[in-house]
């Protein structure tokens, strides 16, 4: 558990309850929780637009709790570990590459975006155990929707059967017919509530968010099925499909959960945190997209917003990459103001601290898991500052 004494911690001086906050101050909190993410992807290719050097910056928010750069040996117990784990789930020699890297990356993202634990201890096993499946189910659904062509009947008879287990109502496992991969995600999923349930005697009281946020991420990808929202659809609604999807909001859910907290509906619901969320979600959602550009544009990656306008709305490479830079700054001032707002209206929440520095850990740390991934290709081309 989160000692006592991280809940004494404060952002700082914030105004009165009934004062607003003004600009000023907002800017002035920029300065002070803000520093750089600098990219210089050398020259990208595509045959839209031939050869363009890219780079650019935008800022990240410095949060209270963070992690140092970690040496890679220092990460070899939770990766032996954790291969150990998919070993005994998944057949990993149908593809060992994507395996090692997705373990490597996965327990970079945790590490870091969890700095609230030791590396090495139960709860971080845990949280990797549940980036990891749930990253593996994403390239599982976006193969079968975009390669396979897998019915959406299909899809939802197994998706169905892991939101049973989340929501506390396993049942045995149905063969889905034509899609046997879900098996040993079922098993996966099985395991990681059993594991929580173990860590967290009351884990059945306060479980809710995982299904809720499962929920909304199937439903979500089930409708890429039905319709293809990048070729369909304005660049707002595409955006919007694409927060739905990110995944990350659910992320700072599992770390949150792992010391036994959860917010209250009423807290959890509020357009301010509801917004927060959202923010964290389309601000590493667009890191994801300009710090693993030169993968996307080799790939063609649909889901990437500077793919999108370029290939779709004929931008400049340049100018949409200038553009999201902007939308980041923007992004992180408003969750700012957002932050102190919130903390100001729910005064009495404790545990509503804890979580808004689980996003802001979260937004930092998915920065520094760029430093450090072979899955994005681009290592040596990112610089994280103060």
């Amino acid at each position: 558990m989160i000692s006592d004494s991280y809940f004494d911690m404060t952002h700082g001086d914030f105004p009165a309850a009934d004062e607003e906050i003004t600009n000023e101050q907002t800017e002035t909190l920029c300065k002070e929780l803000c520093g750089k993410v600098e990219f210089d992807h050398g020259d990208i290719f595509h045959k839209s637009f031939g050869s363009i050097h890219v780079k650019g910056e935008f800022p990240r928010i410095k949060p209270r709790n963070s992690r140092e750069t970690i040496a890679p040996e220092d990460l070899n117990f939770q990766k032996t570990k954790l291969a150990h784990w998919v070993e005994s789930i998944f057949n990993i020699q149908k593809d060992p590459k994507y395996f090692d890297e997705l373990i490597s990356v996965t327990v970079v993202l945790a590490a870091y975006t969890n700095p609230f634990d030791a590396i090495e201890s139960t709860q971080m096993f845990l949280i990797m155990k549940t980036i990891l499946v749930y990253w593996h189910l994403d390239d599982v659904l976006e193969q079968a929707i975009d390669r396979l062509n897998i019915p959406l009947s299909v899809i939802q008879a197994g998706t169905q059967q892991i939101l049973q287990i989340l929501k506390g109502e396993q049942e045995p496992f149905v063969q889905v017919q034509g899609f046997p991969i879900f098996k040993p995600l079922f098993d996966a999923f099985v395991n990681i509530y059993e594991s929580f349930s173990s860590h967290i005697p009351n884990f059945g009281d306060i479980s809710w968010p995982l299904y809720y946020f499962r929920q909304r991420y199937f439903d979500t990808m089930q409708w890429y099925a039905v319709d293809k929202i990048e070729s369909s659809y304005s660049e707002d609604t595409f955006k919007y499909f694409l927060r739905l999807v990110k995944l990350v909001d659910e992320l700072g859910i599992v770390i949150y959960l792992a010391h036994g907290y959860c917010l209250p509906k009423n807290v959890a619901k509020s357009p301010s945190l509801r917004r927060m969320m959202d923010i964290t979600n389309t601000y590493c959602g667009h890191a994801n997209d300009l710090l693993g550009l030169k993968k996307e544009f080799i790939y063609e990656q649909k889901d990437n917003i500077v793919v999108y306008k370029v290939l779709r709305n004929g931008s400049s490479l340049e100018g949409a990459v200038a553009e999201m830079c902007e939308l980041q700054k923007s992004e992180l001032t408003d969750f700012i103001r957002l932050r102190d707002a919130t903390l100001r209206h729910y005064s009495n929440e404790k545990n509503l601290l804890a979580f808004i520095d689980t996003l802001e850990s979260v937004m930092d740390g998915h920065n520094q898991m760029y430093l450090h991934s072979r899955r994005h290709l681009c290592e040596g081309s990112i610089k994280l500052s103060r």
